[in-house]
Formats: structure tokens, sequence, C-alpha cells
């Protein structure tokens, strides 16, 4: 395998999702939503205001008797703010990786369809392992890059509201080592592979964007799991799901990787 022509591909790629409105959007504004703009609100609000109690975020204190909360934190707001800042917002994590790679997966194969530039990458010398592998490259380098660069974002900006306001860091969960070091990534890839796949046959980026959010789901069904107690986040179930998704990530490429050959693919543009 030449590692040149892939890292050409790659480049190629992420210049033209640069260049994509559509793509680059989403990876500006779901992150400073949720990593930014939403913590320091809730800060804000439930320190400064107590306005966390009176909203009907109160249903987050059934969930404390579940979670390992430090002994400092007396007051319920706070409480429950630990709870939600260092678990609930936990599953968000993975919704991010999971969204981006499949707006720049779906941009790199149903995109280039429609621009109609991808016959002619067809007809280049990379073998087709080397055409998939930078596929997956292009699509999971940026989409973690941006969800570390979000994660830091939140532990900066909540941490240091929290510590502005109370003096002492709130997020502190173990939990945080799996989710974001394998959970994460193999969210990142099921995604991907997902999206790879629809996009082979998708003739619109904005098609093949579309199939590949029902991915997102179980994520909302996790979230929703999680609020209701059915689900305690602990870094060994963390790690266990992050190893079942690998898992599955594995049959998912080994599924998409044939149907990536030249002739296939020509014949569906």
């Amino acid at each position: 395998m030449n590692y040149r022509k892939v890292v050409w591909l790659v480049r190629k790629d992420l210049r033209e999702a640069l260049g994509n409105k559509f793509v680059v959007l989403p990876m500006l504004v779901l992150p400073l939503v949720l990593c930014v703009a939403i913590p320091a609100l809730l800060v804000y609000l439930g320190l400064e205001l107590g306005a966390i109690a009176s909203s009907g975020a109160q249903s987050l204190e059934r969930l404390l008797p579940l979670y390992d909360i430090p002994g400092r934190l007396v007051d319920p707001v706070e409480r429950m703010l630990y709870v939600f800042l260092n678990y609930t917002m936990m599953p968000f994590f993975i919704i991010i990786p999971i969204m981006l790679s499949g707006v720049i997966a779906a941009n790199s194969v149903a995109g280039e369809k429609e621009r109609k530039s991808l016959e002619t990458l067809l007809y280049t010398p990379l073998t087709n392992r080397e055409f998939v592998l930078g596929k997956l490259l292009s699509s999971f380098v940026p989409s973690m890059t941006v969800s570390l660069v979000s994660f830091l974002a939140y532990f900066a900006v909540t941490n240091g509201a929290w510590y502005a306001l109370r003096g002492s860091f709130v997020l502190e969960a173990v939990s945080w080592i799996p989710a974001l070091l394998v959970l994460s990534p193999a969210a990142s890839l099921m995604a991907l592979g997902a999206t790879l796949l629809v996009g082979i046959k998708a003739k619109t980026f904005l098609e093949a964007q579309q199939s590949s959010a029902l991915v997102v789901l179980p994520c909302i069904v996790f979230v929703a799991a999680q609020l209701g107690g059915l689900v305690v986040i602990s870094p060994l179930a963390i790690l266990a799901a992050g190893v079942a998704v690998l898992a599955l990530d594995y049959a998912l490429i080994m599924r998409v990787a044939p149907r990536f050959d030249r002739e296939r693919l020509i014949s569906t543009i």
C-alpha cells in the first residue's frame, strides 16, 4: 500500500469538505452550542439564579443516588448540575463525532458523485484498499479532532464558570476517559461505515446525509434511558459499550470495503 497516495486522497477530501458550507457549518455550530453555550448557561442559571430547580430539571433528583457525587456538594442544585454536566452531557460527545463523520463521509462519496468528480478519481492509480482507507481517514480524523477540541472547550468553559462562582471544579468523572478514548471513536467509525455504505448508492450529498442520520437514534434512546434511570453511566459500562460498538464497526467496514470496487462504483454514477 502506498501511503503517500492515501495522504493525497485525505488532503483532497479535506479541502473539498472545508469548501462546502453544509459541512463546515455543523463542524462549527454543533460544538459551539453543545459545548460552550449550553454548559455556560446551565452553570450560570443554576448557581446564580437557582433556575434549574424551578424549570423541571428537578427530575434529575431521582438520579442522584445512582452516582458518586463529591461530598463537598451539599446543595441540591449543585448536586443535580454535577450529575447533568458529568453524565447526562456525556452522550452528546458521542453524537458530535457521529454527526460530523456522517456529514464529511456523505460529502466524500455522494458529494463527489454530485460534483461529477468521483469517476475521475476512480481512474487514478489508487488501489481499492488505498481508496477505502483514504475515505475512512478523511472523515474519521477531522470528526475526532473536532470532538476532542469540543471536549476541551467544554472542560474549560464549564470548569472555568464553576470555579469563578464556587472556587472548585465540577468535571471530574472518570467515565470521561473511556467515553472519549474508546466509545466516541467507535461511534464515529460506525457512522462513517454506515454513511459510506449509503453513499455508494446515494445520488446526492443531502440524500446520503439524511440516511446516515439514523445512526444518531441509538444515542437519543441512550440519553432517554439514562434520564429515566434505566442506564447508569460508569467507566466499565462505557468501556463495554465501546468494545461492543468496535465489534459492530469491524463487521460494518468488512461489509463496506468490498463494495468500493471501481467497476461497481462507476456503474452507480
